[in-house]
């Protein structure tokens, strides 16, 4: 796996988009160089050719090889980058929640009372250095300030190990960005959840003069279930395909169409498909890797298949029908699904247009029942296109409804199509919204 780190200097923080910055420089490392130096910190100086695509694993150990000098020598007139790698606790993603407030902090102002704000730094072991891992909201012209109630991963804040030692400084916040530091006190998660609520702050000179105290009104770490756990609690994993049959695949017979159809065994064909004579298409490869990823999960060993956007021969088009031809959808694993398409692809004739709202709201149905009759399943479904598709509010709007339901839905494009527009329905960022309805989650 290939990293690329960018490093850029921030010129309008209103508009984050990257082209809007400063280019700064990059590094592009291995992992695996990355896992090798966990002892060391890796050191890399930065390159101004902003990469297009990852290199080659030739021009990656080129690039390493050259790197590998001197502190002096790497800082070269673009400066290096210095990484620190360490492993994740098993605890990582369950959440640290904290009250706090300061007492009688001291008045750093010449005219006014502080802007107290709090910053929390981890001990980084194997540097011995402090990264800054929170910060509060400053609370403006106050001496005993109360902080909203902060919610921090614990991976984030400790690396999943409450022993780790944690530094909290209280500044007081000026907009020319030069904060005063009130006091500083050093801790851990394992003392504050021990009974250590009071922390005296000690002067950042080293004197005795009392500076003030953080009070932790409360303390709590709220266990996140991992996909793992619920796993092992009983949850039944269920799998939906939906192949996407409109025409601007090109027809099965045409060389160039990603429907191509090849007469071949499926039952032989393996996730590497590393093997001569006639290649799997693009979708073919689709279904056997993803599904022989998710297939380990599913108890049943069953996998829903649908597709969309084909025209029967009787005329009707259909954008939800069973990839099978049979009432029941269900096929006997990845390659159960290989059959089916195969045989939808001589029944069925490409047509269109591309719509993914109706397969969603089918598969949010199973999810809905499952969860009213008390079972506990999960739905995954797995949306495999070309393109782009034709229904987006529709299908904005399915997604925001099934959004508190059992369900996630992968979206996988085959092809050169131009995909943008699917990053529409990406929830990372900033959640899916229409009508005044926000989604629950990401799914």
């Amino acid at each position: 796996t290939t990293l690329c780190f960018r490093v850029y200097d921030i010129d309008d923080e209103k508009d984050l988009r990257e082209e809007k910055q400063c280019f700064l420089g990059e590094v592009i490392v291995d992992l695996g160089a990355l896992v090798g130096s966990r002892t060391t910190p890796f050191q890399q100086h930065l390159s101004m050719n902003k990469s297009v695509k990852p290199p080659s694993p030739y021009e990656l150990q080129k690039q390493q090889t050259m790197a590998m000098m001197s502190k002096e020598q790497a800082m070269s007139k673009f400066g290096s980058m210095i990484i620190h790698i360490e492993q994740r606790g098993v605890n990582s993603n369950d959440d640290v929640i904290i009250e706090a407030r300061g007492v009688k902090l001291a008045k750093k102002d010449t005219f006014g009372k502080s802007d107290p704000i709090l910053m929390f730094f981890r001990r980084q072991l194997e540097a011995a250095n402090w990264v800054k891992v929170h910060e509060t909201e400053v609370v403006k012209k106050t001496l005993n300030p109360k902080w909203n109630k902060m919610v921090v991963k614990l991976g984030r804040m400790c690396n999943g190990d409450i022993f780790r030692p944690l530094r909290i400084e209280c500044k007081d916040w000026d907009k020319d960005g030069d904060y005063d530091e009130i006091g500083y006190i050093e801790t851990s998660l394992s003392e504050i959840l021990s009974g250590r609520r009071e922390l005296v702050l000690l002067h950042p000179k080293g004197k005795s003069k009392s500076v003030g105290t953080i009070m932790i009104d409360s303390i709590e770490i709220k266990k996140n279930l991992s996909f793992v756990d619920y796993l092992k609690k009983g949850v039944r994993m269920n799998l939906v395909a939906a192949i996407d049959f409109t025409q601007s695949n090109g027809m099965p017979d045409d060389p160039s169409s990603l429907h191509f159809r090849q007469n071949f065994d499926f039952s032989q064909l393996q996730p590497s498909m590393n093997q001569g004579g006639p290649q799997p298409n693009q979708y073919q490869k689709a279904i056997l890797s993803i599904g022989s990823v998710l297939m380990p999960y599913s108890q049943t060993g069953r996998i829903d298949a649908f597709g969309f956007g084909g025209k029967f021969t009787n005329g009707e088009i259909s954008h939800n029908f069973n990839l099978n031809g049979s009432d029941d959808p269900g096929c006997n694993g990845p390659h159960g699904v290989l059959d089916a398409y195969n045989m939808a692809l001589s029944n069925v004739a490409l047509w269109g247009p591309t719509i993914f709202s109706q397969i969603i709201r089918a598969t949010a149905a199973m999810a809905s029942s499952a969860q009213s009759q008390g079972r506990l399943d999960y739905y995954v479904l797995l949306i495999i296109t070309d393109g782009v598709i034709t229904d987006m509010r529709e299908t904005v709007a399915e997604i925001v409804r099934a959004s508190g339901l059992p369900l996630s839905i992968v979206i996988v494009g085959v092809g050169n199509a131009d995909f943008t527009a699917m990053n529409v329905l990406d929830g990372d960022g900033q959640k899916l919204a229409i009508d005044g309805q926000v989604a629950k989650r990401d799914m």
